[in-house]
């Protein structure tokens, strides 16, 4: 049974400040005379650096974020040599904007088949743990063959969705939507593993089909790294 601290973690904490599975404004400078604007997800806060943490494509090289004063350290971004990377860093100015959720880094690995629970702007959505892929040679797990993953460095893990499933375990959905990317996947404890980046599909060697969500690993030996 989760705590109380926990059920804060996944309810959020009733303030007006951000935090991780939240979207926050972006504007994204397309050419000298058009500006798009859109959303990005954060992923991890760091309340003693200040630092806000997301996926590479959530926040272009050429994209601010207006709904607090902050400046892009790194991101990997989109279409460069860094892409598989997958990452960003941004300095939050006015830290008292942003809150961490009491959310912290796991330090153990998480089981097959165990229950994991993405954020994403109020909405929590249970998964199931598949494994992990370690090699970009190899896209199967078990008798599963993950198909048309992304480029994103390995290892990457996999978390199959939960909804809709029929009596065989086929035909499950994700139930993420396009903006998604960059929510965190916790485990039950409200503990951070990692961040999603795509949905693509799932296939075993029987048809079965199912919808899964591709997640790029948050460590604490990867935030240390930073």
């Amino acid at each position: 049974m989760r705590d109380v601290s926990t059920e804060r973690i996944f309810r959020g904490d009733g303030g007006h400040r951000w935090g991780p599975g939240d979207r926050i404004d972006i504007a994204v400078q397309v050419d000298p005379t058009t500006i798009i604007n859109d959303t990005m997800t954060i992923t991890y806060y760091d309340k003693e650096q200040s630092m806000l943490y997301t996926c590479g494509h959530c926040m272009p090289a050429n994209a601010k974020v207006t709904s607090s004063p902050c400046s892009i350290i790194y991101t990997s971004g989109y279409g460069g040599i860094d892409e598989d990377r997958e990452f960003a860093s941004i300095k939050a100015h006015r830290p008292e904007d942003f809150t961490d959720r009491s959310i912290r880094i796991c330090k153990r690995s998480v089981s097959e088949d165990e229950s994991v629970y993405l954020l994403n702007n109020g909405r929590r959505i249970q998964g199931k743990y598949v494994g992990m892929l370690s090699n970009h040679n190899n896209d199967r797990i078990g008798d599963w063959y993950v198909k048309n993953v992304p480029a994103v460095k390995r290892p990457c893990l996999i978390v199959r969705g939960t909804l809709g499933c029929d009596s065989n375990g086929a035909g499950c959905s994700l139930g993420t939507q396009h903006g998604y990317s960059g929510s965190p996947w916790l485990t039950s404890e409200g503990e951070l593993f990692g961040y999603h980046v795509a949905r693509v599909e799932m296939q075993h060697e029987d048809g079965r089909k199912q919808e899964v969500s591709v997640v790029v690993p948050y460590t604490q030996a990867l935030h240390q790294s930073l």
